[in-house]
Protein backbone atom coordinates (compact mmCIF):
# COMPACT_ATOMS: atom_id res chain seq x y z
CA UNK A 1 0.00 0.00 0.00
CA UNK A 2 0.81 3.52 0.05
CA UNK A 3 3.11 4.83 2.50
CA UNK A 4 1.75 7.84 4.37
CA UNK A 5 4.14 8.35 6.78
CA UNK A 6 5.42 11.44 8.02
CA UNK A 7 9.23 11.00 7.27
CA UNK A 8 10.61 8.51 4.29
CA UNK A 9 9.15 5.36 4.06
CA UNK A 10 11.67 2.44 5.23
CA UNK A 11 13.99 0.99 2.64
CA UNK A 12 13.92 -2.72 2.25
CA UNK A 13 16.60 -3.41 3.93
CA UNK A 14 15.79 -1.63 6.67
CA UNK A 15 11.93 -3.07 6.87
CA UNK A 16 13.54 -6.57 6.92
CA UNK A 17 15.93 -5.52 9.11
CA UNK A 18 13.54 -4.65 11.61
CA UNK A 19 11.00 -7.31 10.85
CA UNK A 20 14.56 -9.94 11.59
CA UNK A 21 14.92 -7.86 15.05
CA UNK A 22 11.30 -8.84 15.41
CA UNK A 23 11.42 -12.15 15.20
CA UNK A 24 15.11 -12.34 17.09
CA UNK A 25 12.89 -11.31 19.77
CA UNK A 26 10.08 -13.34 19.67
CA UNK A 27 12.20 -16.27 19.36
CA UNK A 28 14.53 -15.13 22.32
CA UNK A 29 11.42 -15.04 24.59
CA UNK A 30 10.11 -18.28 23.71
CA UNK A 31 13.02 -19.45 24.31
CA UNK A 32 13.56 -17.94 27.75
CA UNK A 33 9.89 -19.23 28.67
CA UNK A 34 10.92 -22.87 27.01
CA UNK A 35 13.90 -23.25 29.40
CA UNK A 36 12.96 -21.37 32.44
CA UNK A 37 9.59 -22.84 32.52
CA UNK A 38 9.51 -24.85 35.74
CA UNK A 39 11.12 -21.71 37.72
CA UNK A 40 9.18 -19.20 36.04
CA UNK A 41 5.85 -21.57 37.22
CA UNK A 42 7.37 -21.92 40.94
CA UNK A 43 7.50 -18.59 41.22
CA UNK A 44 4.41 -17.59 40.77
CA UNK A 45 3.03 -20.53 42.65
CA UNK A 46 5.08 -18.80 45.40
CA UNK A 47 4.45 -15.46 45.03
CA UNK A 48 1.00 -15.44 44.04
CA UNK A 49 0.34 -16.35 48.52
CA UNK A 50 2.72 -13.87 49.27
CA UNK A 51 0.86 -11.08 46.66
CA UNK A 52 -2.27 -12.76 48.70
CA UNK A 53 -1.74 -12.73 52.14
CA UNK A 54 0.25 -9.20 51.76
CA UNK A 55 -3.19 -7.97 50.40
CA UNK A 56 -1.11 -5.87 47.60
CA UNK A 57 -2.79 -5.01 44.31
CA UNK A 58 -1.23 -6.52 41.25
CA UNK A 59 1.11 -3.60 40.49
CA UNK A 60 2.39 -3.60 43.93
CA UNK A 61 3.23 -7.68 43.93
CA UNK A 62 5.09 -7.36 40.29
CA UNK A 63 6.99 -4.47 41.64
CA UNK A 64 7.83 -6.70 44.34
CA UNK A 65 8.92 -10.04 42.60
CA UNK A 66 10.52 -7.64 40.45
CA UNK A 67 13.56 -5.56 42.41
CA UNK A 68 13.53 -9.60 44.43
CA UNK A 69 14.39 -10.98 41.79
CA UNK A 70 16.72 -8.58 40.65
CA UNK A 71 18.54 -8.25 44.09
CA UNK A 72 17.63 -4.28 43.72
CA UNK A 73 15.64 -4.57 47.43
CA UNK A 74 14.67 -0.98 48.03
CA UNK A 75 13.03 -2.00 51.38
CA UNK A 76 9.83 0.00 50.39
CA UNK A 77 7.74 -3.31 49.99
CA UNK A 78 8.34 -6.13 51.93
CA UNK A 79 6.58 -8.96 53.48
CA UNK A 80 5.58 -8.71 57.16
CA UNK A 81 3.15 -11.53 57.90
CA UNK A 82 5.23 -14.81 59.21
CA UNK A 83 4.07 -17.18 56.05
CA UNK A 84 4.95 -14.47 53.70
CA UNK A 85 8.73 -14.26 55.55
CA UNK A 86 8.60 -18.25 55.32
CA UNK A 87 7.47 -18.75 51.53
CA UNK A 88 10.39 -16.13 51.11
CA UNK A 89 13.05 -18.15 51.98
CA UNK A 90 12.21 -20.24 48.85
CA UNK A 91 11.29 -17.42 46.69
CA UNK A 92 14.28 -15.39 46.65
CA UNK A 93 16.67 -17.82 45.70
CA UNK A 94 14.65 -19.07 42.60
CA UNK A 95 13.63 -15.74 41.76
CA UNK A 96 17.45 -14.21 41.77
CA UNK A 97 18.67 -17.54 39.96
CA UNK A 98 15.40 -16.92 37.07
CA UNK A 99 16.62 -13.35 36.88
CA UNK A 100 20.20 -14.60 36.59
CA UNK A 101 19.60 -16.62 33.81
CA UNK A 102 17.09 -14.21 31.50
CA UNK A 103 19.92 -11.81 32.02
CA UNK A 104 22.07 -13.99 31.39
CA UNK A 105 20.37 -15.81 28.24
CA UNK A 106 19.60 -11.75 26.62
CA UNK A 107 22.84 -10.74 26.56
CA UNK A 108 24.72 -13.92 25.18
CA UNK A 109 21.76 -13.70 22.37
CA UNK A 110 22.71 -10.29 21.56
CA UNK A 111 26.41 -10.83 21.82
CA UNK A 112 25.88 -14.37 19.26
CA UNK A 113 23.37 -12.10 17.01
CA UNK A 114 25.93 -9.28 16.83
CA UNK A 115 28.93 -11.82 15.82
CA UNK A 116 27.28 -13.35 13.38
CA UNK A 117 26.11 -10.43 11.54
CA UNK A 118 30.69 -9.68 12.31
CA UNK A 119 31.12 -12.89 10.48
CA UNK A 120 28.95 -12.13 7.77
CA UNK A 121 30.55 -9.20 6.69
CA UNK A 122 33.75 -10.47 7.41
CA UNK A 123 33.20 -13.45 4.94
CA UNK A 124 31.93 -11.77 2.26
CA UNK A 125 34.17 -9.08 1.90
CA UNK A 126 37.09 -9.15 -0.72
CA UNK A 127 40.42 -11.32 0.03
CA UNK A 128 43.50 -8.94 0.50
CA UNK A 129 47.12 -9.44 -0.16
CA UNK A 130 48.04 -9.17 3.42
CA UNK A 131 45.51 -11.85 4.29
CA UNK A 132 47.25 -13.85 2.29
CA UNK A 133 50.70 -13.05 4.04
CA UNK A 134 48.80 -13.93 7.51
CA UNK A 135 47.35 -16.87 5.97
CA UNK A 136 51.44 -17.91 5.05
CA UNK A 137 52.18 -19.71 8.44
CA UNK A 138 55.37 -21.91 6.54
CA UNK A 139 56.07 -18.43 4.38
CA UNK A 140 56.17 -20.89 0.81
CA UNK A 141 54.36 -18.26 -0.96
CA UNK A 142 51.32 -20.23 -0.88
CA UNK A 143 48.24 -20.96 1.27
CA UNK A 144 47.02 -24.18 1.52
CA UNK A 145 43.58 -26.05 3.19
CA UNK A 146 44.73 -26.01 6.28
CA UNK A 147 46.76 -22.67 6.69
CA UNK A 148 43.34 -21.04 5.74
CA UNK A 149 41.44 -22.94 8.16
CA UNK A 150 43.74 -22.28 10.68
CA UNK A 151 43.69 -18.45 10.12
CA UNK A 152 39.96 -18.25 9.43
CA UNK A 153 39.22 -20.28 12.77
CA UNK A 154 41.62 -18.02 14.63
CA UNK A 155 40.36 -15.08 12.90
CA UNK A 156 36.39 -15.35 13.35
CA UNK A 157 37.20 -16.57 17.27
CA UNK A 158 35.83 -20.04 17.07
CA UNK A 159 39.20 -21.15 19.12
CA UNK A 160 42.47 -19.41 19.89
CA UNK A 161 45.36 -19.45 18.98
CA UNK A 162 46.89 -21.60 21.96
CA UNK A 163 44.64 -24.80 21.10
CA UNK A 164 45.70 -24.51 17.38
CA UNK A 165 49.66 -24.48 18.63
CA UNK A 166 49.13 -26.92 21.15
CA UNK A 167 47.16 -29.31 18.66
CA UNK A 168 49.82 -28.81 16.03
CA UNK A 169 52.43 -30.13 18.72
CA UNK A 170 50.94 -32.93 19.35
CA UNK A 171 50.51 -34.14 15.61
CA UNK A 172 54.22 -33.17 15.34
CA UNK A 173 55.17 -35.54 18.29
CA UNK A 174 52.97 -38.25 16.91
CA UNK A 175 54.46 -37.74 13.69
CA UNK A 176 57.58 -40.13 14.15
CA UNK A 177 58.42 -40.10 10.31
CA UNK A 178 58.37 -36.62 9.80
CA UNK A 179 57.15 -36.20 6.62
CA UNK A 180 53.63 -34.37 7.61
CA UNK A 181 51.51 -37.25 7.46
CA UNK A 182 50.21 -39.90 10.14
CA UNK A 183 50.57 -43.52 8.80
CA UNK A 184 51.43 -46.69 10.69
CA UNK A 185 54.73 -46.21 9.94
CA UNK A 186 54.45 -43.69 12.65
CA UNK A 187 52.12 -46.01 14.97
CA UNK A 188 54.34 -48.82 14.82
CA UNK A 189 57.63 -47.11 15.76
CA UNK A 190 55.46 -44.83 18.74
CA UNK A 191 54.92 -48.39 19.51
CA UNK A 192 58.65 -49.60 19.44
CA UNK A 193 60.15 -46.70 21.46
CA UNK A 194 57.68 -46.93 24.13
CA UNK A 195 58.99 -50.62 24.56
CA UNK A 196 62.30 -49.50 24.73
CA UNK A 197 61.41 -46.93 27.02
CA UNK A 198 59.44 -49.70 29.29
CA UNK A 199 62.66 -52.57 28.86
CA UNK A 200 65.08 -50.13 29.58
CA UNK A 201 63.25 -48.34 32.88
CA UNK A 202 62.65 -51.95 33.73
CA UNK A 203 66.57 -52.73 33.39
CA UNK A 204 67.26 -49.55 35.33
CA UNK A 205 65.18 -50.92 37.91
CA UNK A 206 66.50 -53.98 37.82
CA UNK A 207 70.05 -52.79 38.60
CA UNK A 208 68.81 -50.49 40.91
CA UNK A 209 67.26 -53.51 42.83
CA UNK A 210 70.76 -55.38 42.65
CA UNK A 211 72.66 -52.80 44.00
CA UNK A 212 70.46 -52.18 47.23
CA UNK A 213 70.80 -56.55 47.95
Amino acid sequence: GKYNGGGPPPSPAEAQGNSSWLAHVVQLYCKIVQEEFWALVLLIAIAIPVILIEKWDIVKGLYWMVITGTTVGLGDESPQQPISRALCILYIPVAVYATGRFLGLIASSFVERRDHAMEEKFLSRAMTLSDIERMDLDSDGGVDQSEFLIYMLVTLQKVEEEDIEEILTLFHKLDKTGDGVLTIDDLQQGIKRAGKLAASYNRDASLRGDQVL
